[in-house]
Order: structure tokens, then C-alpha cells, then sequence
């Protein structure tokens, strides 16, 4: 048995290419901007085949790509196309040039659920939120039919000026598509969650900008798990920056969290959840001098941590200062 073979033997790619624009990713490197959208008779030739297999039980694990929901969509201008120098047709904002109907996409997925000895569909690569704003019918059909109970979405960050650094869409965009989510679930009659993949230590993330982060996950009702620690990786923005300290499209110095300690303590942040986190948790509300924090996020148990800490601290000191000789 091969582990890795496993783990993908009943997904189907059903395109290559990205033309999100994501800093950190390398992907429109290798694959390229252009989205390569497989035929649906290409596509359901592969389902069907699948579906004759001795070992299949019914279960397709994804139908996708780098971005599930890009799946059929092109640029509407060729000369638009050919002059095009944008690095994204989602960031800043979505390409007016960019035909993003979903009709493709849905009328393919249907096909799929449709094939003899199908049981189930699940989508379960990445999906891009932002661009699911036009996408009414794949958002309808992918919460009715194609989630596994949990639909991975990667935010990777709220803090608006870290967003525009990994040129990613910022909170308003996520929690806009949350609340459509929750409630299109819940208007089904479907127990379904958001699996938010996040990254920690990300070129223009300070400690304070991860603690604003846990603090909203945990507003919005999230026990994060997928949490990376941001990797330099050779062809990406976020390198460049990583490398120069300089965000290269404007021009600006931007800061880099660059040591082990530091790195760990914005993940411990996130993982705040975690009993073996906690005590960097502590460590880092203290070098935010945000104790005061430490219910909000540890509960009553880091809230007394805190005040026991403190209370140790300050009988050393006072334990110090009598301690210490008389000048005369």
C-alpha cells in the first residue's frame, strides 16, 4: 500500500492553474495563470471508470483543483489577455475581464453525482470565497451536495494589512461568506463547518496582529487546527519579501519575524486551545503587557495563571528589596 496513493486514488483534477495571485504560493508558477479545464466528457469518462473498481464504495474524495471553483472560467478579452500584466484577476479587486460564471462548474458536478454507483461528491480542495460572490448556483450546489461536513476555505489571515501583503481578501470578505455558509446550512437542515487554514509568522505579521487574529477566530466560534508556520518557498512574492524586508510592488520596508521564538509564539496564538500551547500563550500576552487577555482566551484557568505569576513575581521583588544591605 502506498500512503500518498491512498490518500487520493478516488479524487478527480478536474483543471490545473490559478490565477488567485495568493504572495506566499508558487502554484501560477508551474501551472500557469491560465485555468486548463478538463472536458466533462474527459472528466466523467474518469468517474465512470472509477466507479467500476472493485475497491470503490460509492465516495469520490474531490472533484477540483488548486481552486476548486475555478473550474471552466477564462478571461473574456484576448487583448486584454495578451497585454495583461496583473499577478491576480481577484486582487485587489476581481478583473472586470474575467468571465466568472459558474454554469460550467455546476452543470459539471451534476453530471458527476449523476454516474452510476456515485453515492457521494465531496469538494475537497480549496475554494476562493472572494470569487464565490458571483457564484450564486456553485455556492448553492456546493453546500447542498459537496461538503463532507467540513469545507476547507484559507483566509490565512484577518489583520487587513497583512491580507494585502499576501494579497489575499481580508475579514470582511470571510465573514460575509461565513454567514452565508452558517445559513445555507443551517436552511437545509445541514450540520456543516468552516475548516479555516491559516499562517503564522507571515512577512508583515507582528506578534500584536496574531493576538488580534486568535482574538476574532474566537469570536466568530473557531478552534483552529490548521495553522502553518510560513515557510519561504523559491518563485513567491512573500520570499522576496521574506529575503529583502521590502514589499517589492511598493516599495515599502516590511517587517519580517525572523527568530524560532518568535515564530513559535505567534503559532502558540492561534493554537491558544492547546494545553501544551498555553504557557507560550502566557509568554506572549506578557510581552504584549496584555495579561489582561488571558481569560479571553485560556478561560479562568489562564486568568489565574496570569495573577499567580504576577503575584510571584512581585513577592520576589519586595522579597529582593528588603533583602537588600542599608548604605549609610
Amino acid at each position: 500500500m502506498i500512503p500518498a496513493w491512498e490518500q487520493i486514488k478516488t479524487s478527480i483534477t478536474s483543471h490545473r492553474g490559478c490565477f488567485g495571485g495568493c504572495a506566499f504560493c508558487a502554484i501560477a508558477m508551474h501551472q500557469g495563470k491560465t485555468i486548463q479545464s478538463r472536458s466533462e466528457t474527459s472528466i466523467l469518462a474518469e468517474v465512470r471508470e472509477l466507479a467500476d473498481k472493485a475497491w470503490f464504495r460509492g465516495s469520490i474524495s474531490d472533484v477540483g483543483g488548486p481552486t476548486a471553483n475555478m473550474y471552466g472560467l477564462f478571461c473574456g478579452s484576448a487583448e486584454a489577455n495578451r497585454m495583461c500584466r496583473r499577478t491576480s484577476c481577484l486582487f485587489p479587486a476581481i478583473c472586470p475581464y474575467l468571465e466568472s460564471s459558474d454554469r460550467r462548474a455546476v452543470g459539471m458536478l451534476r453530471k458527476v453525482r449523476a454516474v452510476e454507483g456515485v453515492k457521494h461528491v465531496a469538494v475537497s480542495s480549496g475554494v476562493r470565497y472572494d470569487l464565490m460572490e458571483r457564484q450564486a448556483a456553485y455556492f448553492r450546489e456546493l453546500v447542498g451536495h459537496h461538503v463532507s461536513g467540513l469545507l476547507k476555505v484559507a483566509p490565512e489571515h484577518l489583520a487587513e494589512h497583512v491580507t494585502a501583503l499576501m494579497r489575499k481578501p481580508g475579514r470582511k470578505a470571510f465573514e460575509s461568506f461565513l454567514q452565508r455558509f452558517r445559513d445555507e446550512s443551517d436552511r437545509i437542515g445541514k450540520r456543516q463547518q468552516i475548516v479555516p487554514y491559516l499562517i503564522s509568522g507571515h512577512p508583515g505579521c507582528r506578534l500584536s496582529d496574531m493576538l488580534e487574529l486568535a482574538l476574532a477566530l474566537k469570536e466568530l466560534g473557531f478552534r483552529v487546527e490548521q495553522v502553518q508556520d510560513f515557510t519561504p518557498t523559491p518563485g513567491s512574492l512573500s520570499t522576496c519579501m521574506y529575503h529583502t524586508g521590502i514589499d517589492p510592488d511598493s516599495g515599502k520596508t516590511v517587517y519580517v519575524p525572523r527568530s524560532d521564538r518568535e515564530k513559535g509564539l505567534q503559532k502558540a496564538l492561534l493554537l491558544w486551545h492547546q494545553p501544551a500551547e498555553r504557557n507560550k500563550v502566557l509568554e506572549a500576552l506578557r510581552e504584549l503587557g496584555r495579561e489582561d487577555l488571558a481569560g479571553d482566551l485560556l478561560g479562568a484557568s489562564g486568568r489565574g495563571r496570569i495573577e499567580k505569576k504576577t503575584a510571584v513575581t512581585e513577592q520576589s521583588r519586595k522579597k529582593q528589596h528588603t533583602g537588600a544591605p542599608k548604605r549609610h
